[in-house]
């Protein structure tokens, strides 16, 4: 059971960071997921299975037979393992997603359709959820100039007439911001 855990964490932490080296703008390589109201980050996840393979691992062993003794020798050792593989992995991703974070727009269309903003440094991108779907598409860019995030002022509008969607971003006068996207992106299925 604990060369299993140790194994899970291992391979989960891999595929975590090899997703995090190969696309910045989805938080999964080219598959963003989200799940009602949260997009959840490669480096959120890379939390969720360090922790949650540490707390398998413990139970293991403890839950396991053998003499006390042994078995408080392989927990050290595992939880050790697990530190020395988990943390400097949790580090890289913090480092190369550094501000990234995911928000989802509260305006949404009448059809179910929502708008996702991934937030980097001074940019991010754009993309939208149709109904029903637990993925993004990406449909654009936006910048800002001075690290000035029009999403978190509120200097952007969303609206949505019937099934198609109007994104106009703005800055607050002295530090510019736009999107690239096209209009025609934001069309909601519904």
């Amino acid at each position: 059971m604990t060369g299993q855990a140790m194994l899970f964490v291992v391979i989960g932490i891999a595929v975590l960071v090899t997703a995090v080296f190969r696309s910045r703008t989805d938080s999964f390589g080219r598959f963003t997921l989200i799940l009602g109201d949260w997009v959840p980050a490669p480096l959120e996840v890379m939390a969720i299975l360090t922790l949650s393979g540490l707390a398998v691992l413990v139970s293991g062993v403890s839950l396991g037979p053998g003499p006390t003794k042994r078995r408080r020798a392989v927990l050290r050792v595992g939880i050790e393992l697990v530190l020395t593989l988990g943390l400097p992995a949790m580090f890289i991703a913090a480092v190369l997603c550094g501000n990234n974070y995911f928000q989802i727009l509260p305006e949404a269309s009448a059809g179910g359709c929502r708008i996702v903003i991934q937030h980097r440094f001074i940019n991010g991108a754009v993309g939208i959820v149709q109904p029903d779907e637990v993925t993004v598409h990406w449909i654009g860019d936006w910048t800002a100039d001075d690290f000035y995030d029009p999403f978190a002022y509120g200097t952007y509008s969303l609206v949505w007439r019937d099934r198609d969607g109007n994104l106009n971003v703005e800055g607050d006068g002295t530090d510019p911001a736009s999107w690239t996207g096209p209009d025609s992106a934001l069309h909601c299925h519904r």
